[in-house]
């Protein structure tokens, strides 16, 4: 049994949420200032053995069991496992020092993270440029 654990911190933009992302960017050129601040989201990543009834456990605010990746409720996950064709059984642990939905880009952080951590399963260490990208 293999377990990952992933700390990225957490990123601020100054001119406001989504504003860093191409669909804003490309229709309204400019600069964006962001950095990142010294609150974390933590995210463990565990093989998940054949004796559960499901294939998947994700704890976060919410606890999910389920057996197949389209179940899958949080979108992050479910996105990040679709892309990189994951559908092997997985314990998920999320954690943050700050709450979901602050404005703080604690789900850009978690995505971050969450795909280092399955690269990481992979014995893979990729850039964090590409990290950025991909997420």
């Amino acid at each position: 049994m293999q377990r990952i654990i992933s700390r990225t911190p957490v990123r601020i933009s100054f001119f406001g949420g989504g504003t860093d992302y191409p669909a804003y960017f490309s229709r309204f050129p400019g600069a964006t200032l962001g950095t990142t601040i010294d609150k974390y989201t933590y995210v463990s990543l565990n093989t998940l053995s054949n004796f559960f009834e499901y294939n998947f456990r994700i704890s976060y605010s919410k606890i999910e069991l389920i057996k197949t990746l389209e179940e899958i409720q949080h979108p992050s996950i479910r996105g990040c496992l679709l892309y990189k064709n994951n559908f092997s059984p997985l314990d998920v642990h999320i954690s943050s020092d700050l709450p979901a939905k602050t404005g703080l880009g604690s789900s850009s952080s978690f995505t971050v993270g969450f795909l280092n951590a399955l690269y990481a399963m992979e014995g893979k260490k990729i850039s964090k440029q590409r990290l950025a990208e991909e997420a």
